[in-house]
């Protein structure tokens, strides 16, 4: 559990002092001291007021390391957290899923520590959330068995463009390479 780690880090990031985030969350500056120490930790209601205050879900707050995720991917809960690491400059990094990572590439995504074993480079040219994906047999024609395909994380279906190549991640088919063409609904 990282709550007393997320609750210093947001509040810097913030820039808050104890006193006006404490303020903000309607509970006295030693308490909220004592929660980012881990000497005691928040009831229920008191971490949906957190939540609430800083925007961001319950879970994350609770369950991720923040400061190793883009902070911008988790500042609204109705959005997914895609994690991704960086160099020592902060410049994010290309991680590789591997064909035998693919798998478990579904069901961590967001886990730090599953992206941080990934293999990672950088390309200077390229930017943004990227990742890169590496091609197995024929189940990805027409790209050749070897290839590795570069993609930038797309928040929203909107942003997909008709007529153009993607690498989905789905529950129901894993990650597979796919040329997508938008539909009208009727």
């Amino acid at each position: 559990m990282y709550l007393a780690e997320n609750l210093r880090f947001i509040r810097q990031e913030k820039r808050y002092s104890q006193a006006e985030a404490a303020d903000k969350i309607g509970i006295p500056r030693t308490t909220l001291g004592d929660y980012e120490r881990g000497h005691t930790e928040p009831n229920i209601e008191t971490l949906s007021k957190i939540a609430r205050v800083y925007a961001i879900n319950i879970e994350n707050l609770i369950s991720q390391r923040l400061k190793n995720i883009a902070w911008e991917d988790q500042r609204s809960n109705q959005l997914k957290i895609l994690a991704i690491s960086v160099d020592a400059k902060e410049k994010a990094n290309i991680e590789l899923v591997r064909t035998k990572a693919a798998a478990g590439y579904m069901d961590s995504f967001q886990d730090p520590e599953f992206i941080s074993d990934l293999p990672r480079f950088q390309l200077p040219s390229l930017q943004g959330h990227l990742r890169a994906f590496e091609i197995e047999g024929d189940s990805m024609l027409p790209m050749e068995s070897g290839s590795i395909v570069i993609c930038k994380y797309v928040e929203r279906l909107q942003e997909v463009k008709n007529n153009a190549c993607y690498i989905i991640v789905s529950n129901r088919e894993g990650v597979v390479y796919k040329d997508c063409k938008r539909i009208k609904a009727v």
